[in-house]
C-alpha cells in the first residue's frame, strides 16, 4: 500500500514582505527548501491533499517537509526529547573557581562571595569526572565562569593540569577550554598563561561605548570606569584567540549599539572580535518588573535592525539563529553536564551560580554523585503547555531556558524567547534563495520514531557561550 503524505505541521512559510512565498524551514530538522517552480507546484498539491508517493515528493518526503499521513509529529518530538534526554552526554563542565568579582554591574543575578575553590573541593572534582563523567572516547569541555573566574588562576591552573593529565592517561580522548571573563584582568601576561594552559575562546562583555559601558560596568571597589582597560587588553591579546564581545542588552543601552561599534572600528579591534548582543533577562525572579529590561517582543524586533544594519555595513556581529533542539536546550536537559560552584555545589543551570540554585549534589558527598537530586528544573516537561503543543516553532523552543520558564510559571506568566516573534524575518535573513539541508529523515522508522534518528542530530546541548558576566 502506497504511504499517503501531508505537509509536515512544523513547516515555516518564508517570504518577503507582501511577496510571494520563496521556501519553507523546517523547525523540527533545520532544514530550509527554497522554492523553484517545480518545487512550488509540489507544495500546492501537498497543500490541496492531493495523492502523492514518497519517490515522487522526492526532497520533500527525504528532507522531511512532507511526511506519513498518519505521523503524530508532536508525538515524535517527545520522543526525541525523551529518549535522549536519559541518554549519556558529551561531558561538560562550567566551573566558578570563585564567586568573588571585582565588578559591580546593576544587572548581575549572582551573589558574590569571596574566596576559592578549596583543594578538597577541587580533588572531589577531579574524582567525579572520573568516576562519574567521562569515558576514554569522549572530548571533555570545560567552561570557566564565575564571579570574575581570573580571580581564581590558581584554581585554573591545578585543575587544568589534572583534566590535562586524564588524556595523557587515555581516561578521556581530549579537552576544550573556554572563559567568559570582564576582561579587567585580562593582561597579555595573563593571556599568554591561558593559551598554554589551552584556553583559546573568550567572552567579554561590553555595554556600548565609552560613556555608557562606564555607567552600567563598574568596578565594585569605588565605582571606577572599565573600558579603557578592557580595550586594551583586547588589543593586546595574541593573535590566537577566538573573542566574543557580549552586548548585554535593555532600554539603557538599546539605541546606541552603533557607538560601540564605532569606537571598536576606531581601536582597531573589528577584526579581532565578535560581537553577540543578548537580551537582559530576570534569572534570579526578581527584576522582571525593572521598566529597564526589554520586552521578549521589542528585543526581536531589535535583532532584525541589527542583523541587516550589520550586513550592509560588514560589522562581525553574531545573533544565534533558531535551530532545532529536540535533545535539549542547555545543560539542564544533558545528565552529563554539571556547573559547579567554588563552595562543591553540584547544579544543573549556570544562572542558578550564586542565586539561590537548586543543588543535585555535592563534590564533597561522593555518596550523592550517582544518585542526583531532582529538581524543578531536571524534571521539566516542556509539552505540558497546550499553546507550546500546538506552536510550529515548539522544536526551536522547546520551552525556552527552564529557568525563565519556571520564575515566570510561579508568578503565573509566560514569556515567550525572542525568536518566536521574528523568526521570518530572520529565516529570510539567514537562508535568502539558498536550499541548505542538513538532515534527512530516515523514511523507514515505524511509528512515533519515525525521523528520530535524523533528528537526533541536533544536541542542541552547550557551555554558556552567551552567558552574562
Amino acid at each position: 500500500m502506497e504511504t499517503k503524505l501531508k505537509l509536515s505541521v512544523f513547516n515555516i512559510p518564508v517570504g518577503k514582505d507582501n511577496e510571494a512565498l520563496r521556501g519553507l524551514y523546517n523547525s523540527s530538522t533545520g532544514n530550509y527548501l527554497a522554492f523553484s517552480e517545480d518545487l512550488k507546484g509540489m507544495y500546492n498539491r501537498l497543500l490541496r491533499a492531493e495523492l502523492i508517493t514518497p519517490a515522487e515528493a522526492g526532497l520533500f518526503y527525504t528532507a522531511g517537509f512532507a511526511v506519513a499521513s498518519d505521523l503524530d509529529e508532536f508525538r515524535s518530538v517527545r520522543y526525541a526529547f525523551e529518549l535522549t534526554r536519559k541518554r549519556r552526554s558529551a561531558p561538560q563542565l562550567t566551573i566558578a573557581p570563585t564567586l568573588a568579582c571585582n565588578f559591580g554591574c546593576a544587572y548581575c543575578f549572582e551573589d558574590h562571595v569571596r574566596g576559592l575553590m578549596e583543594r578538597e573541593v577541587q580533588d572531589g572534582l577531579i574524582n567525579f569526572v572520573k568516576e562519574v563523567m567521562i569515558q576514554p572516547e569522549d572530548t571533555l569541555s570545560v567552561s570557566w565562569f564565575g564571579g570574575e573566574p581570573l580571580m581564581g588562576m590558581p584554581v585554573i591552573r591545578r585543575l587544568t593540569k589534572a583534566f590535562r593529565g586524564l588524556v595523557s592517561d587515555s581516561r578521556v580522548a581530549g579537552i576544550t577550554f573556554h572563559i567568559i571573563t570582564n576582561g579587567l584582568l585580562l593582561r597579555r601576561e595573563v593571556a599568554k598563561e591561558l593559551l598554554e594552559l589551552g584556553v583559546s575562546r573568550l567572552q567579554i562583555t561590553i555595554d556600548g561605548p565609552r560613556r555608557l559601558h562606564d555607567k552600567r560596568r563598574i568596578l565594585k571597589a569605588n565605582g571606577g570606569a572599565t573600558f579603557d582597560a578592557i580595550v586594551k587588553n583586547i588589543g593586546d591579546l595574541p593573535e590566537d584567540f577566538q573573542v566574543v564581545v557580549r552586548v548585554n542588552v535593555d532600554r539603557q543601552n538599546k539605541d546606541h549599539l552603533d557607538g560601540l561599534f564605532a569606537e571598536l572600528e576606531e581601536l582597531g579591534l573589528l577584526k579581532k572580535v565578535t560581537v553577540n548582543i543578548a537580551r537582559v533577562e530576570d534569572f534570579s525572579g526578581r527584576v522582571e518588573s525593572s521598566p529597564s529590561l526589554l520586552s521578549s517582543m521589542e528585543f526581536a524586533a531589535l535583532e532584525v535592525e541589527w542583523i541587516m544594519k550589520a550586513q550592509a555595513k560588514g560589522w562581525p556581529l553574531h545573533v544565534s539563529k533558531p535551530s532545532p533542539r529536540l535533545t535539549g536546550v542547555c545543560q539542564v536537559d544533558s545528565v552529563n553536564s554539571f556547573v559547579v560552584g567554588p563552595t562543591g555545589e553540584l547544579f544543573k543551570c549556570w544562572a542558578e551560580l550564586g542565586n539561590n540554585g537548586h543543588v543535585v549534589g555535592h563534590l564533597l558527598k561522593p555518596e550523592t554523585w550517582k544518585q542526583l537530586s531532582p529538581t524543578r528544573l531536571t524534571e521539566r516537561d516542556p509539552f505540558d503547555d497546550t499553546e507550546c503543543r500546538s506552536c510550529v516553532v515548539l522544536p526551536l523552543c522547546m520551552g525556552c531556558c527552564p529557568l525563565i520558564r519556571q520564575n515566570n510559571r510561579e508568578l503565573q506568566r509566560k514569556v515567550c524567547p525572542p525568536f518566536k516573534h521574528n523568526y521570518p524575518e530572520i529565516l529570510r535573513l539567514q537562508f535568502g534563495d539558498e536550499t541548505k539541508i542538513v538532515n534527512y529523515v530516515q523514511p523507514n522508522i515505524p511509528g512515533a520514531e519515525q525521523g528520530v534518528a535524523a533528528l537526533l542530530h541536533h544536541t542542541g546541548h552547550g557551555a554558556p557561550a552567551s552567558a552574562g558576566n
